[in-house]
């Protein structure tokens, strides 16, 4: 499957970021029974940046647990292969991170440590290389999922164009990197609202709006 999506990347000229939940690295039957090893994080971790090309950066999640392998350690073993690939640990230890990661965060530029959002814990002399914001395409709601598809009922909840594009303008001024998420439905396509509201956001940026 990734091997279809770097083929997919190249064609297009996408870079290809990779995203690693390491809160299924505990002791949790639900995961992987026994826990995983650092054996098996250091081998999973090898394979992806060896066998499938550039990797602009990896985005480890739900990060307060590491395996076995420290995050100082994980950042070593990831640029032994990859030098020049970007960790950022969303929710743990931000001192071995080279991104500053803001999940329902907003633009902001490094020197803020508010600007990430609540998630972030900016240490005292940390120097991030970067700073990234993101959130879900669907705006908060009662019942169903928001990062991921939710239920029919909400297709036509959406992040309205003019704020996705008030973003845009703050990564490009901050220098950060905006990461909007967008889940596809039960048939694996993207709802109308969010294709039409991304469509808003892309012409608004060919042709900005003046400003108010």
């Amino acid at each position: 499957m990734l091997a279809d999506l770097r083929k997919s990347c190249g064609k297009y000229g996408i870079k290809l970021v990779l995203y690693i939940s390491e809160g299924e690295f505990k002791d949790n039957a639900d995961y992987h029974p026994g826990g995983y090893t650092p054996a098996m994080k250091m081998a999973q971790l090898k394979e992806l940046l060896t066998q499938y090309g550039p990797i602009e950066y990896i985005w480890f999640d739900h990060a307060q647990t590491d395996g076995g392998l420290s995050h100082q350690e994980t950042l070593a073993w990831c640029k032994s292969f990859q030098p020049g690939c970007l960790i950022g640990y969303n929710h743990g230890d931000q001192q071995s991170a080279d991104i500053r990661l803001g999940e329902m965060g907003k633009p902001g530029p490094l020197p803020d440590p508010k600007a990430a959002g609540q998630h972030m814990r900016n240490e005292p002399g940390k120097n991030y290389l970067l700073a990234e914001f993101t959130y879900p395409i669907l705006p908060g709601h009662q019942g169903g999922a928001q990062w991921f598809y939710s239920l029919p009922e909400h297709d036509q909840l959406c992040q309205p164009a003019a704020k996705l594009y008030s973003d845009y303008l703050g990564a490009v001024k901050y220098g950060n990197i905006f990461s909007i998420d967008v889940g596809p439905d039960y048939q694996g396509k993207l709802r109308q609202i969010d294709v039409e509201t991304l469509r808003k956001v892309g012409a608004m940026i060919k042709n900005p709006p003046p400003a108010e």
